[in-house]
Parts: C-alpha cells; structure tokens; sequence
C-alpha cells in the first residue's frame, strides 16, 4: 500500500496488477452489447459495428452508456482495496466516484486531425475542481503504439511551470516540448485487464489506435 502511494505521489502512476478474468469478460461483453455515444455527435451505435469509412462523418470515442448497470463495474468501483489506496492518496474517504468506459475507434485520419476533434489525444492534465485519483483497466489488449497506449510525462503533476497555469490545459508537441525537455515520453502497454492508477493532474494523452479499437475503465475517486 504504501509504496503504491509513495510512486503515485512520486512518478504520478503505479502500474502493473490485473482485473480478475471474470470481471474482465464481463465488462467487456457489457460494452459490446450495450449502445455507446459520440459526445460531440449525440450518435448511438455499437462499437464493434461502427465502421469509420473514408469521406464519412468519423466517430472518434465512443461512451458506452448505462454502466451503472454493470455490477462487474461496481464491484470494481466498491473493492475495499481500491477504497483504501484512493482514501490513503487523498486524505479522506472519497465522496465523489465517477466511472466512464470509453471505445477509442480507429480513424483514418492523421494524428495531427485527430486531435483536432478528439480532445483525449492531445498532451492534457484533468482539472475537475478538487483532488482526485483515477484507475484505469484496459479491456482489449494495449501492446504497443499502435492499440491505442495511455502515454503521460512521469513527475509532471509536481511544480508546473508557472506560464502553464494561465494557460489551457491541453498542450501542442511544440510547447509540451519547450517545457519538459529532458523528461521522456513514457507508454503504458498490457494486455487485456491491464491496470494502472494514475494522478490526473500529470500531462497525459492517448496515443490515438491505428490497429484497433481500444477499450478503458476510468474510475475517478474524488
């Protein structure tokens, strides 16, 4: 427990442990079967029948709605452990829990134009008005670039550069790199099930997925 907090509150992430394959299989098939939304669109579909033809309107992510009805996510959401390592980080026991499973979809497009309609792929930190503290879980496996890796800056939640807190939270490759030059780049890969925890403060984005259609449990406790 408390090297898990000391890395987090260190690099901003703790990595490497596993959602249990029953849990797993079951929020994946909730994803499958249950409708996902476009949020700049409104549009509903099925992930794993959106298909993101050349000259259409490109659906980037994809929400999946409902899943407040999946009980493999509360379980996930109300584990004593999780409880307690997000209660140890912040200092009280959080009152705020939010969950979203998210399919990032494979777009023909460049990364540059991507980032112009998909805010996640951009270099960002998460301002949510409080401290807060997310797990995430992959649900399709993420082994390398080009599946859709979670990327971030380790340490960069700790002294911003001043200029940067009257700035937008998002961040171009240009500036990102003026500001942090000496600190690398790091990708998160695993397989399906994969977890890791993260604080959001830190600059991060998600290298958008040219393979496949990547899957994510965030659970922010706040």
């Amino acid at each position: 427990m408390q090297s898990c907090i000391e890395q987090i509150n260190d690099t901003a992430l703790y990595q490497d442990f596993y959602l249990q394959q029953d849990l797993v299989d079951e929020i994946l098939n909730f994803a499958i079967i249950n409708e996902s939304i476009e949020p700049n669109t409104n549009k509903l579909f099925y992930a794993l029948s959106c298909k993101n033809l050349p000259k259409s309107n490109y659906i980037y992510r994809g929400l999946v709605t409902n899943t407040h009805k999946c009980q493999a996510i509360n379980e996930v959401k109300f584990n004593y452990k999780v409880i307690e390592i997000a209660t140890n980080f912040l200092g009280y026991e959080p009152t705020n829990i939010t969950q979203h499973l998210t399919w990032s979809l494979v777009v023909p497009e460049s990364e540059q134009l991507i980032q112009q309609n998909y805010p996640a792929s951009k270099w960002h930190y998460d301002v949510v008005g409080e401290e807060s503290i997310t797990f995430n879980f992959y649900l399709t496996d993420v082994n390398n670039e080009r599946e859709g890796c979670h990327q971030f800056i380790p340490c960069s939640h700790k002294n911003k550069p001043w200029q940067l807190l009257f700035k937008s939270s998002t961040l171009d490759e240009a500036t990102l790199e003026k500001y942090f030059p000496q600190q690398p780049k790091l990708s998160v890969f695993g397989s399906t099930g994969y977890g890791f925890i993260e604080n959001p403060l830190c600059w991060h984005r998600i290298k958008p997925p040219t393979a496949n259609s990547r899957l994510i449990l965030q659970i922010r406790y706040s």
